[in-house]
């Protein structure tokens, strides 16, 4: 894992004391992340996470209108956020890249969310979540598939100053087996 990455994190935590974090594996090209990853690769490192710890198995039904997400749980939770840029890209070998943001200020109310009869985008994405923990830091790992095409791979995370080293030897180990997976 690259350094200048663990200081853009270190950089975050002191400007904001905490991090809600999101990193999203997959490919960068000309500076667009194709989020979809390698079959095998996908398995092969879900396999691994899935001998040590234990899945939930989510489905979320998203609906998306311009810059906007609602993401319906059932019928009676629903979660709605603006869409925002990546804070952070980068290669990790010629393989595999990195798409990194913070969360921490982007989920709104949802009365802000329109009802209308068509969104831009409307999809089921079904997901394997597991919680890493080291210590007191936990690393939220979804196995995402959307309507079967498309496989990738979410590290969620929330970080502060008090668990910034854990979260780092974490996350390390997770990365280390991933990119083994792509070498």
């Amino acid at each position: 894992m690259s350094e200048q990455f663990i200081n853009h994190l270190n950089n975050l935590i002191q400007k904001n004391k905490f991090i809600n974090g999101e990193i999203t594996f997959g490919k960068l090209n000309n500076n667009f992340f194709n989020f979809n990853i390698n079959k095998k690769s996908y398995y092969t490192f879900k396999n691994f996470i899935n001998k040590k710890y234990s899945k939930t198995t989510c489905y979320d039904k998203i609906y998306q209108y311009y810059d906007y997400i609602l993401i319906s749980k059932n019928n009676e939770t629903h979660v709605c956020f603006r869409i925002n840029c990546s804070d952070y890209k980068y290669d990790l070998n010629n393989k595999l890249s990195i798409n990194y943001k913070t969360n921490n200020n982007y989920i709104i109310d949802n009365i802000n969310f329109p009802t209308i009869q068509n969104y831009h985008s409307e999809f089921i994405k079904s997901y394997d979540k597991y919680f890493v923990k080291f210590k007191n830091s936990i690393i939220n790992i979804e196995f995402i598939e959307i309507n079967n095409k498309i496989l990738s791979i979410k590290f969620n995370f929330k970080i502060h100053k008090n668990n910034f080293d854990n979260f780092v030897n974490n996350f390390k180990f997770l990365h280390n087996k991933l990119l083994h997976n792509f070498n």
